[in-house]
């Protein structure tokens, strides 16, 4: 018989998950939640955004941010959000469409990314809203990894894609007004 698996608690963690307002991006936001982060959920609809925090365990502790990964100016916003968040500790990139979903011909019509509007939705859009929200994500790995030790400065900052150290250690301050030495 299979053991039972009992996830570790992830209290004060914040995750962000597009799509998460229907299907499996809403059971993807369910399981953090369940464990104890705030999760915010990134869709399109207003009202289906809103309808699925509330439906999520503990509902006043997570947001909705509205995202449409076929606008850039939404992307821009919402990665821009993302970037100032003071904690992010996950981003799940869930959302995306397939042929048919925007109604005949979709595979080839162009869209805001100058590709045909599925390649554009389901990749592009997603990178780019990873490009504005990752100095939050590098951020916070790089403050829990400090706190855990065990890495140096150098080793770090090339896992979290930093060319020499001292680029790293001017983001950190950037980032947080102290030296990664403070957080050691």
């Amino acid at each position: 018989m299979p053991k039972a698996v009992h996830p570790e608690r992830i209290d004060g963690q914040t995750v962000a998950i597009t799509g998460a307002t229907s299907g499996i991006g809403f059971f993807a936001a369910a399981q953090p939640a369940e464990l104890g982060a705030r999760v915010l959920v990134l869709g399109r609809s207003e009202s289906r955004g809103h309808a699925a925090v509330s439906a999520l365990p503990n509902p006043r502790q997570h947001e909705f941010l509205p995202l449409d990964l076929a606008d850039r100016t939404s992307i821009a916003s919402a990665g821009d959000r993302l970037g100032a968040v003071p904690r992010l500790d996950a981003l799940v990139l869930n959302a995306g469409v397939v042929a048919g979903a925007f109604g005949p011909g979709p595979a080839h019509r162009i869209g805001a990314f100058g590709v045909e509007e599925i390649v554009g939705i389901n990749h592009l859009a997603h990178a780019e809203l990873l490009r504005r929200a990752l100095p939050a994500v590098r951020r916070d790995a790089a403050i829990a990894s400090l706190g855990r030790g065990g890495e140096s400065i150098e080793e770090l900052a090339q896992r979290l894609g930093f060319s020499e150290a001292s680029a790293f250690r001017r983001a950190f301050r950037r980032w947080t007004g102290q030296s990664p030495g403070d957080f050691r």
